[in-house]
């Protein structure tokens, strides 16, 4: 447990650096630039989201699964040359998309529908194939053990270099979404560049090709996550398409305000979440189910507890909070909370998906994902239209509670296991992990 702990601790560290400096960027172009303006920069924004957790395929997850594996059997070249592949394969897919949808805009002059100039459009394209190296690589990283190596350049470095180069352009006079957009793209490919100059080490050995039933499985592996993270990413961005569509850009704006706060509920989860994956597979292929359970609970609570002190936080403060960005975007209180609900409920059983993950169940995942966005599909467009943003906001955290919950429930028949924090197994063995570390050695 103590390992988990520490690298969760680390994760946790860093992703709590990045959330006063995505803070400061938000506000930052917030204060400078209009509501429509930073309602453009959401929509690329949700385009950058959609390509960060599709982009790599699913690989990023795979990786985390192989390639301890592949390392505890002493197969480092194996393990090398499935870094070396998939990093070519994101880089090739998810350019060549970037590259004809450039081409397209180019052609078709597509970029006037959305009252953009075609340099506009194309700063914001150049960004879309290095979100999902940057999350391949920082989850190879992890997958070796090299957590803080994986980390900084994820979450300090990228928000630093944005706002320098938006900081600059503003000086200059420049407050053309231009610059708000390629100032993203250059963030994030100085932090791809980064995790290649810091992986030279470990992969600069010997490669030796996979087995064929090694492909076979990461491939299924990858696949099939792929598909359940490409439901679950349309799920979180489908409200945030409809607020755009049936209230405005405007209000797209102060939905993504809300959801920028909501996301520091989620810090713990994705932390944990990556924390503990690869000691999940490990655990379920050694047979320790007690282990499992064990990594389980803890994971759960390491998420949850933090989340619900920022909804409770939230509840008197958080119109507070948003008027930070501005006077304007403290009506979105309401949605807020919900979205901060969200959170706290994906906190508390979300690492369930992990757990399915890493023990060989993702279609069970991908089932539920389904779930969750055919509840987004049928609500968010009629909470919209009656209730705005807030409307929206409710329709995900209903979505969420069909997924998370659903999962939770299927765990003691497909693994034996408990809920991690809506069980009494759950809160007994929370209480022993608590006691056990207040006692010390």
């Amino acid at each position: 447990m103590q390992g988990f702990l520490s690298n969760a601790g680390w994760i946790i560290g860093f992703r709590l650096a990045n959330v006063p400096l995505q803070f400061a960027l938000f506000t930052l172009i917030a204060w400078q630039y209009s509501l429509a303006q930073v309602g453009t920069y959401a929509l690329f924004n949700t385009a950058w989201f959609v390509s960060r957790q599709l982009g790599p395929m699913g690989l990023e997850q795979s990786s985390l699964r192989f390639i301890p594996a592949l390392l505890a059997e002493g197969r480092g070249a194996q393990a090398r040359s499935f870094e070396h592949r998939a990093r070519q394969l994101v880089l090739l897919a998810i350019g060549g998309v970037a590259l004809s949808a450039g081409m397209a805009i180019y052609l078709w002059d597509i970029a006037n529908l959305f009252g953009l100039s075609r340099w506009q459009f194309a700063a914001g394209l150049a960004a879309i194939p290095g979100y999902p190296l940057v999350a391949l690589m920082a989850g190879q990283f992890r997958a070796r053990g090299r957590i803080r190596a994986g980390q900084w350049p994820d979450s300090v470095l990228i928000p630093i270099v944005a706002m320098a180069i938006i900081q600059a352009a503003l000086i200059a006079g420049q407050t053309s979404v231009f610059w708000l957009l390629g100032a993203h793209a250059v963030a994030v490919w100085c932090a791809v560049g980064v995790y290649w100059l810091l992986s030279l080490n470990h992969l600069s050995g010997p490669l030796a090709p996979l087995t064929t039933s090694d492909i076979r499985a990461i491939r299924s592996a990858s696949l099939t996550i792929a598909l359940g993270n490409g439901i679950n990413v349309l799920s979180h961005r489908l409200p945030l398409i409809f607020v755009s569509a049936i209230v405005g850009t405007p209000a797209a704006a102060l939905y993504e305000a809300a959801q920028r706060i909501a996301a520091l509920g989620t810090l713990g989860t994705w932390a944990a979440g990556a924390a503990v994956a690869p000691m999940l597979s490990d655990a379920h292929s050694r047979n320790q189910r007690k282990r499992l359970q064990d990594l389980l609970i803890l994971a759960c609570w390491t998420a949850f507890l933090p989340a619900l002190i920022i909804l409770l936080v939230l509840l008197p403060w958080g119109g507070h909070v948003l008027s930070l960005f501005g006077p304007q975007y403290a009506v979105a209180h309401s949605a807020l909370l919900a979205l901060a609900a969200f959170a706290a409920i994906n906190a508390s059983a979300g690492l369930t998906g992990n757990t399915f993950n890493m023990t060989g169940y993702e279609r069970i995942v991908l089932k539920f994902n389904c779930a969750q966005l055919l509840t987004i599909v049928v609500l968010a467009p009629l909470l919209t239209s009656l209730g705005g943003i807030t409307g929206a906001a409710l329709a995900a955290m209903i979505g969420i509670l069909v997924r998370d919950i659903g999962m939770s429930l299927l765990l003691p028949a497909k693994l034996g296991l408990s809920p991690g924090v809506w069980s009494q197994l759950g809160v007994r063995r929370a209480f022993g992990f608590a006691k056990a570390k207040i006692a010390g050695p």
